[in-house]
């Protein structure tokens, strides 16, 4: 399944962020000066990433992949009925 991601500009800094929900999984992407970019996946605001809230990558491509990933990781079969805490 593929992402259609919205790029919207963050009013605060001009920089490019982009925005899914696919699913019920809302993913934003950040845009940052120094770190990259950083990809949240929340389910009923329930973070996908376990341990982090945000995770950063050297570029929007990796970001994009990451995303991609997290979708077919909780659309699978396998996580069908699967409760997170």
């Amino acid at each position: 399944m593929t992402i259609k991601w919205e790029k919207i500009k963050d009013p605060d800094d001009g920089m490019n962020e982009y925005k899914a929900t696919v699913n019920g999984i809302e993913f934003y992407i950040y845009q940052s000066t120094d770190a990259g970019f950083g990809l949240t996946a929340y389910r009923n605001g329930v973070s996908l990433q376990l341990r982090w809230g945000i995770c950063w990558y050297r570029t929007l491509r990796r970001c994009k992949e990451q995303a991609e990933l997290i979708l077919a990781r909780e659309t699978s079969p396998e996580m069908a009925g699967v409760e997170r805490s």
